[in-house]
């Protein structure tokens, strides 16, 4: 019985994250310089969701909302917000 509770559980959990119209948004940050990555962080404006790049400027971040903000920073960088607006599963 508890078993199939955890099961019905994790279903119902995903088919609300699924009604909600959330995403995995992933991308990469580079320099408009020259055009290599750079180490910054991406955070979910309004919350405290967030990721950091790695060393080629790559990042990920799931449960994003499609009418979500990502907001992108860097030092020697100006910040840069983008909007997802259901772009698909990659922004950035």
């Amino acid at each position: 019985m508890r078993k199939s509770l955890l099961i019905l559980f994790s279903v119902l959990l995903y088919l609300a994250t699924f009604a909600q119209g959330q995403i995995r948004v992933t991308g990469k940050v580079t320099s408009a310089e020259d055009g290599k990555g750079v180490f910054s962080t991406v955070l979910l404006k309004g919350t405290s969701k967030g990721a950091s790049t790695d060393l080629n400027g790559a990042y990920s971040l799931d449960n994003v909302p499609q009418n979500g903000t990502l907001i992108f920073s860097a030092l020697g960088y100006k910040k840069l917000e983008i909007q997802v607006k259901g772009r698909g599963p990659s922004v950035g």
